[in-house]
């Protein structure tokens, strides 16, 4: 719900100040001697229930644990069905679930996206639990964390929200290795505010060791440090060494590391693929130890050309007049007839069971999805660095963005540039990036995401000018005709009649 970055801790949520706690307060209450106890609303299970509050918290005084905190049940992010796993049932169960989920996605016609959406999904949720768990590291007065769970749940309607599966065997998301470097007793942090920067921008992280392995030396060793660029991933471009002093076990600060970012000017990059240069590693690590960690973070230039040389429209009737003329158009629907908000972090737990909570509690229902699937080598994207999952640089791009729903309205084979993948409940075929031929030869690129909201952050300028620069280009031949009945159906025709050109000024 938040940036991601890593500078974040529950210190706070542990330990507060007097005064700035909020404690949920309901109106007085008598206890059984007539003394007025104020009462705390509580999540008790799946439902709320009323506490009394102690003195301090009547009087705001701040709450304190006396005894060590404890996380419980953290993480349970969910993902997409591994259909794989239904044959692997060879004994006494059968994989019923997994079955239905496989067949709702075939009524959808997205049979053929299973194993996409399996992999992007899985991978996303992974580095949600990274995020999650590098929190709770960095934390000094959580004492430990539950996970639930390190395998998949098949009650509840079935929660899909482990690196395992039910039978307990990897599912391929992640190399234990690579888990062990933030979900171990030595874990190495960095803490920084972002991950997105610009050429040229100063970068500061505090780094951290989360250690509880009493059986290390680690004082008088180091902490080194490389940045180094995917365009280059020989040439290192910032090094450094952190000296480890007084260590103890437990939670603690090594020291920071700072710099300033390159420039363009000192990456060089193959120019058939210049998006190279925009994924930046951050490598940590103890020498003479397994202790390391590694950040991916994204590098754009300060300034991007956007200025385009073809319609740029927010309005349906000026967009097919123009696809009615032969046109190239970049449109950003003022209007979708039916989408679901775009939302950056996986769903939780199952989103049938939650549905059924919320609305029987009167509470909003979650988004219920579970993250991006990008086709990263489309030349739509050839200036816009991605994977094929969700990660840091889409955040502000996907929570300004309105996922068109495209049931039947495109056809069974047609697959987004840019897709939402939705849950195993509805199925959704969810755009965010997607282009069809339409009207009279016209060739039409839609993007669901705020024009507005893309110009004032230097990823979405860069995915701005990726998107422009394929409009303009002769790779921008899209396949998939769409109709005018289903240019209304997606957008509306309200304003199809409408002969006012207005064409935004994007330059």
């Amino acid at each position: 719900t938040t940036e991601p970055g890593t500078d974040y801790d529950f210190d706070a949520a542990v330990v507060s100040d007097a005064g700035t706690v909020d404690v949920g307060m309901k109106n007085a209450q008598e206890d059984d001697s007539g003394q007025s106890v104020q009462q705390i609303a509580i999540q008790y299970g799946t439902g709320v229930k009323l506490v009394n509050a102690g003195e301090a918290e009547q009087n705001h005084a701040g709450i304190a644990p006396r005894i060590p905190v404890v996380s419980h049940e953290i993480g349970q992010y969910c993902m997409f069905p591994d259909f794989r796993e239904i044959e692997t049932y060879t004994g006494v169960l059968r994989a019923s679930n997994m079955e239905i989920f496989r067949r709702r996605l075939a009524e959808k016609g997205m049979a053929d996206r299973a194993g996409d959406f399996f992999w992007n999904a899985g991978r996303f949720a992974v580095e949600c639990y990274r995020e999650e768990l590098e929190m709770m590291h960095r934390s000094r007065y959580i004492a430990g964390y539950q996970l639930l769970d390190i395998k998949d749940y098949t009650g509840q309607g079935t929660a899909l929200v482990g690196i395992l599966n039910a039978q307990m065997k990897t599912k391929g998301l992640v190399e234990p290795e690579t888990w062990r470097t933030f979900a171990s007793d030595e874990v190495l942090l960095a803490a920084f505010q972002t991950y997105i920067y610009t050429e040229g921008e100063p970068f500061c992280a505090q780094v951290k060791l989360s250690c509880f392995n009493p059986l290390l030396a680690l004082d008088g060793k180091e902490v080194c440090w490389q940045l180094s660029s995917e365009a280059e991933k020989n040439k290192i471009l910032r090094e450094g060494a952190l000296p480890i002093k007084g260590w103890h076990p437990g939670t603690f600060v090594v020291g920071k590391l700072a710099g300033e970012m390159p420039g363009y000017g000192e990456i060089a990059a193959d120019e058939n693929d210049a998006s190279a240069r925009q994924r930046m590693t951050l490598s940590l690590w103890i020498p003479e130890t397994r202790i390391r960690k590694e950040y991916k973070w994204w590098l754009y230039p300060e300034n991007r050309d956007i200025a385009p040389q073809i319609p740029v429209t927010s309005d349906a009737g000026r967009a097919w007049e123009l696809l009615m003329q032969g046109g190239s158009v970049l449109y950003f629907p003022e209007t979708l007839t039916e989408s679901v908000p775009g939302f950056y972090c996986t769903d939780f737990w199952n989103y049938t069971m939650f549905r059924q909570i919320s609305e029987s509690m009167g509470k909003p229902v979650a988004v219920g999805t579970l993250g991006l699937c990008v086709q990263n080598g489309h030349p739509a994207l050839a200036e816009f660095a991605s994977e094929t999952f969700s990660t840091p640089q889409w955040y502000h791009i996907v929570s300004n963005s309105r996922c068109a729903v495209l049931d039947e309205k495109m056809s069974c084979s047609y697959r987004p540039i840019v897709q939402m993948i939705d849950n195993v409940e509805r199925n959704h075929k969810l755009g965010i990036l997607f282009e069809a031929a339409a009207g009279n030869g016209g060739r039409l690129l839609v993007c669901t995401a705020s024009k507005k909201a893309l110009e004032q952050r230097p990823e979405g300028r860069q995915f701005l000018s990726s998107i422009l620069h394929y409009v303009q280009s002769k790779a921008f031949a899209p396949a998939e005709e769409m109709t005018r009945e289903h240019f209304v159906e997606l957008f509306g025709n309200g304003s199809l009649e409408a002969k006012a050109d207005k064409t935004l000024d994007i330059s």
